[in-house]
């Protein structure tokens, strides 16, 4: 069985809403089904733990702070968030991706939605405003603001998530060149 789970006090975690904005039936059957998928570059990325984040004057760091939302029904750990006063900014780490603003609005967009998530959340914990993500790639990083339409976009995603998780049956297939990576791509395609 799935480590998710509907009734953990009614939130979902903030990991499955990034494997959902990546493929909805993926996030579907990870918790239908569970299943521990760990790609290579997973694994060296969980080795390689978080690199070495200094905050700028006058920022508070926080390392892998649980943060959650009632609101939005999501918990989970952010790797980091940086606070000043009453101002957070949520750092996500993928050290082995090359991020761009480019890149973050299209292939990894699943990315983006991650760490607007955890900006929402750590807003709420915290009770701070979320101005920006900064998302730490491969050798560089990119900052995005926490845009209304971001907002937006992230509630959108979770509540659509909640619904389609609840369903009985699977979302629709949507064949693409990331079923060439997928644990359950036999599954999937057995269900049509």
């Amino acid at each position: 069985m799935s480590s998710y789970s509907l009734e953990e006090a009614g939130l979902l975690p903030v990991a499955l809403l990034k494997e959902y904005a990546y493929c909805p039936r993926y996030a579907y059957l990870q918790l239908r089904l569970g299943g521990d998928y760990v790609t290579p570059s997973m694994r060296a990325a969980g080795e390689a733990g978080l690199p070495e984040l200094r905050p700028p004057a006058g920022w508070e760091l926080l390392r892998n702070l649980y943060v959650r939302s009632r609101r939005l029904g999501l918990h989970g750990y952010a790797d980091a968030v940086l606070r000043r006063g009453s101002l957070v900014r949520v750092v996500e780490v993928k050290a082995l991706s090359d991020v761009s603003r480019r890149s973050l609005y299209g292939r990894l967009r699943h990315v983006l939605a991650q760490g607007v998530a955890y900006a929402l959340l750590a807003e709420e914990t915290l009770r701070a405003t979320a101005d920006s993500v900064l998302i730490v790639g491969s050798g560089r990083w990119v900052e995005v603001r926490v845009t209304p339409s971001l907002r937006s976009y992230v509630a959108s995603l979770a509540q659509r998530m909640r619904r389609d998780l609840e369903a009985p049956k699977p979302p629709p297939r949507q064949a693409s060149w990331k079923c060439g990576y997928c644990y359950y791509r036999r599954v999937c395609r057995q269900l049509g």
